[in-house]
């Protein structure tokens, strides 16, 4: 598809209803469509020290103001049935703006730690380094295959669970394994695997 295409579904997105967890995918949609047409021009403009410094200054900012209803997950992104479709506009240009940033600095500082784990001999680094890369690789399985396990799995495993980062860290880490060993069974069958992951 053409990018003008890609537009128009974007526009449309807002007066579609969000049922399905549609709202989640066509939330996410532009930043998956905007890193390949990043790709596909050779840009390198995210590798510049100022825009990764001011991108994590705006970043920062925004974080503070954030909250509940500024979930996909909460407050979705169809302007049907909403209350205030000026709220709804303001939340979504927020959202998308707050992500934008997020993608900056993630990929900023990501890159920065990644070259300086790839100058060292340590045996450990060497191997972490292997599981990012695998993950980079995987991204989009994991992705995909971990909204199932966070919309029909987890909420019901813990239901009883009050936040705690070093659970949630545990939580991540069994979510990723787990995507992965449904990505390896997934692979071996094509057309399945195609269907649902899109490889």
């Amino acid at each position: 598809m053409t990018l003008s295409v890609y537009v128009v579904l974007f526009i449309i997105f807002f007066v579609t209803p969000d049922v399905f967890w549609l709202n989640a995918y066509k939330f996410m949609l532009p930043f998956f469509v905007g890193g390949f047409y990043y790709a596909k021009t050779d840009s390198t403009w995210i590798n510049k020290n100022k825009v990764g410094l001011v991108a994590t200054f705006v970043w920062i900012i925004l974080m503070c103001f954030y909250s509940k209803e500024t979930y996909i997950y909460t407050s979705g992104i169809t302007l049907l049935g909403k209350a205030s479709a000026i709220e709804q506009i303001v939340v979504d240009i927020y959202r998308y703006i707050i992500g934008m940033t997020g993608i900056v600095v993630v990929t900023f500082w990501f890159k920065i730690v990644y070259h300086i784990m790839s100058n060292t001999s340590n045996k450990f680094t060497n191997y972490m380094i292997k599981i990012i890369e695998k993950c980079g690789r995987d991204s989009l399985s994991i992705y995909i295959l971990s909204t199932y396990l966070f919309v029909w799995i987890m909420p019901v495993l813990t239901a009883a669970f009050q936040l705690n980062y070093l659970v949630v860290l545990i939580e991540t880490i069994v979510v990723m394994i787990i995507c992965s060993m449904l990505k390896k069974i997934l692979s071996k069958v094509g057309r399945v695997s195609h269907l649902i992951i899109g490889r």
